[in-house]
């Protein structure tokens, strides 16, 4: 399913899992497909583990102890990218007289340094030299124009980032209760886990770090780093993560658009992608077609744009040449890689 043109969602994943009353089997299924980048190496590798106490599947990153997707004798889980707001951009006034030295509650504190070697096959290494305030590293000289000195705060860049925990543990989950508790030591970057059990229980996690601002801002807007009514207080309690287990509809589905609805109390962010692969998902589900392992992978395979669709009237109304009337008419949105009408309407 197709995202909007020219954005990050045109690369985004798609996540679903089915209750056993909605399948043909009477078990749950799940789907996962990860849109990346083709690479070379690629990001993902292919595992199949097998020892005494373990014996999972799927892909995994060279070097992580865990699968991020995958599944065991007894678990099936997948993973779609939150998208929350977790990075803040902190002014930083640094000493006039030192510019190793930064202003922080009314005096002046050490900026740490520390040296860094990026190697690179076939050139010369390549030095950087990181300055670090309490808030995180200063990024300044990475961006032209910037007048001041900015710092980058993330979870990512916190120092008992746990997130491999989560991976090394939920290879060992045998239940949806068990994998969601797994996922409790996990940092960044935040992900919608979906998981299925041999029992017939699914659920949804939006696992990740999410920091708690003083000011009870959003983080949309740098902040003065020498004044601490702008910290980062601590980080929403496990407890509190969305979540959902054995909903009543029967089935969850995530897609990199706003999982949580207006009563959820906790903020998130405001930059989700928009909810066109989410809903083209939901319609397809929701159809009422026993769903099997074909329906499921039918489903990975769908080519049509809501977004397409949306636009067609105006499409339509813009294209006053016959022959590109005669193109968009009848067109239902699908992007088929010959359609005539899906390249005029990316153009």
């Amino acid at each position: 399913m197709l995202g909007e043109p020219g954005s990050e969602a045109a690369r985004g994943s798609n996540n679903w899992v089915v209750a056993g009353d909605h399948t043909t089997t009477g078990a749950p299924l799940l789907a996962n497909d990860p849109h990346l980048d083709f690479q070379m190496p690629s990001l993902w590798y292919l595992a199949h583990l097998h020892g005494e106490r373990i014996h999972v599947t799927g892909p995994t990153f060279p070097g992580l102890p865990g699968f991020p997707i995958g599944h065991n004798e007894h678990l099936a889980w997948g993973l779609t990218n939150v998208g929350p707001d977790v990075q803040d951009l902190v002014i930083e006034h640094l000493d006039p007289d030192d510019p190793l030295r930064v202003e922080y509650a009314g005096a002046f504190e050490p900026v740490t340094v520390r040296d860094e070697v990026i190697r690179v096959k076939g050139r010369k290494d390549v030095e950087l030299r990181v300055r670090e305030t309490r808030h995180g590293p200063i990024v300044t000289e990475y961006y032209d124009g910037v007048g001041e000195e900015v710092a980058l705060r993330w979870t990512a860049l916190a120092d008992d980032d746990s997130t491999v925990v989560a991976f090394s543990e939920l290879v060992y989950a045998s239940t949806v209760d068990e994998g969601l508790e797994a996922m409790r030591s996990y940092v960044a970057p935040a992900q919608n886990i979906v998981l299925a059990d041999r029992d017939g229980h699914i659920g949804w996690l939006a696992a990740g770090r999410y920091p708690l601002r003083s000011d009870g801002g959003d983080g949309n807007l740098p902040v003065p780093g020498w004044d601490r009514a702008h910290e980062w207080t601590g980080w929403l309690p496990f407890e509190d993560w969305p979540r959902a287990v054995d909903p009543e509809r029967g089935w969850f589905a995530t897609a990199n658009a706003r999982t949580v609805g207006p009563d959820y109390p906790h903020y998130l962010g405001d930059d989700f992608s928009a909810p066109y692969r989410t809903q083209r998902i939901v319609d397809r589900l929701s159809a009422g077609v026993p769903l099997d392992g074909a329906e499921m992978a039918a489903i990975q395979r769908d080519v049509v744009s809501l977004l397409a669709v949306e636009l067609l009237p105006t499409l339509r109304g813009a294209a006053d040449r016959a022959e590109l009337s005669v193109v968009v008419d009848g067109w239902d949105g699908s992007m088929d890689a010959d359609s005539a009408a899906a390249a005029l309407f990316q153009a």
